[in-house]
């Protein structure tokens, strides 16, 4: 063996014919691999398909597999909404999903807890705003109900969002690449939390991700 290659071709020759546990293949993957310690993880961390939970008070709201639509009420915020049964617990993770349509007003991201289904309940939350009632159809990011950012008329159906805590940071992503970077303090559990304004909005292909994910309080 010559002791001398660099720790990637070291990684390359490294063909034993042993069962890898997942802790050794993200310890290999760090040290010898050309990934981040964060794509390490994800290797051994795969993420779930989200399941929702309170739907209440107002009954307007229907979860089909990791998807979520509003069905019934009216257009408005504050009566449509649920959130993941799943919290990431601690370290590193992530909420997903997509829309199917830029015909409606859906926030979907991170929440510390369900206070409503209003949009100022997710803390740190994607906004995707309908091409309607003469709106461009904006990507916006809202942390409490409070803007953030406004990237313009910047997303199509089908666009995957991702909002992550990675190293004490929140970060936002669209299709992999990164939008934004909130650096102050969160707390956890962070649950996936959603609000939906008008009738036949959806979150679609919600997922969860994170090492350490538990089930998230009852309220």
């Amino acid at each position: 063996m010559n002791v001398r290659c660099g720790h990637s071709q070291f990684a390359r020759r490294l063909l034993l014919p042993i069962a890898v546990s997942s802790t050794l293949l993200i310890q290999m993957l760090t040290v010898f691999g050309s990934g981040s310690a964060a794509e390490a993880t994800a290797a051994g961390c795969l993420a779930q398909p989200v399941a929702w939970t309170r739907y209440e008070p107002n009954v307007t709201v229907t979860g089909t597999g990791n998807s979520i639509e509003k069905t019934s009420g009216s257009n408005g915020w504050g009566d449509a909404g649920a959130v993941s049964t799943k919290s990431i617990v601690s370290g590193d993770g992530y909420v997903a999903a997509s829309v199917d349509s830029r015909n409606y007003h859906v926030i979907f991201g991170l929440g510390e807890g369900d206070t409503n289904q209003d949009y100022t309940d997710p803390e740190y939350g994607i906004y995707l705003q309908g091409q309607v009632d003469g709106l461009p159809g904006d990507l916006m990011i809202y942390e409490g109900g409070a803007k953030i950012q406004d990237f313009g008329p910047a997303y199509v159906a089908g666009d995957i969002f991702r909002v992550a805590v990675e190293g004490g940071q929140v970060k936002y992503y669209k299709n992999g690449a990164l939008l934004y970077i909130n650096t102050r303090s969160f707390t956890y559990p962070l649950l996936m939390d959603t609000a939906l304004y008008h009738v036949n909005a959806e979150a679609t292909n919600a997922s969860i991700q994170g090492c350490n994910l538990g089930d998230t309080a009852s309220s």
